[in-house]
């Protein structure tokens, strides 16, 4: 056994060098306590809605219960065998053909009941997505992606990105209504 190195944490002095790195909201140790209290506030609330619009699509799955046009859904199906493929070719356990088939036909048509149910929550409660929100997502993961936003909305998959990503805002933005209005 070789001791290479030994490491000791030091934290940063809290000092004007140091506040300055927040901008102009940060001029002292109260107010960066304050903006730690706040962003952690802040994680917390978006933790709390996320396990909320879990719970609610689990629960809306097992209740939507109507047909689906079968060519949309013969088109899902094939969209969700592709992604299975995908998943398994980076390293996912490899299902029977049939047990796949039976999930991406149940996946497809939960997704699809689900997406119906959110447009029409759309139009009929007035709920409005953030158009701003959508962009900024978008843009955000196409730059995780390390590609330009704007060259990859040029091309057909970016543009179907786009629509995925709005497809998203849309879920979470009514899951997070349905949750207040259950929870208010």
């Amino acid at each position: 056994l070789n001791i290479k190195e030994v490491r000791v944490k030091q934290n940063p002095e809290l000092n004007e060098a140091f506040f300055e790195q927040y901008g102009e909201k940060v001029n002292s140790e109260e107010d960066f306590n304050n903006m730690v209290d706040e962003e952690i506030t802040s994680y917390k609330e978006y933790q709390n809605k996320a396990a909320n619009r879990t719970i609610l699509k689990e629960q809306l799955a097992g209740k939507l219960d109507f047909e689906i046009p079968e060519g949309v859904l013969k088109n899902e199906v094939e969209f969700k065998l592709k992604q299975q493929e995908r998943a398994q070719q980076e390293g996912e356990e490899k299902a029977s053909e049939d047990e796949a088939k039976t999930k991406a036909e149940k996946d497809a048509a939960e997704h699809l009941r689900l997406a119906v149910f959110l447009q029409k929550m759309l139009e009929n409660d007035e709920i409005s997505v953030n158009e701003d929100e959508v962009k900024q997502r978008f843009v955000m993961n196409a730059q995780m992606l390390g590609m330009d936003p704007n060259e990859l909305i040029q091309q057909e998959h970016g543009k179907q990105f786009y629509q995925e990503t709005y497809q998203m805002v849309v879920e979470d933005t009514v899951l997070d209504y349905l949750a207040d209005q259950v929870l208010s």
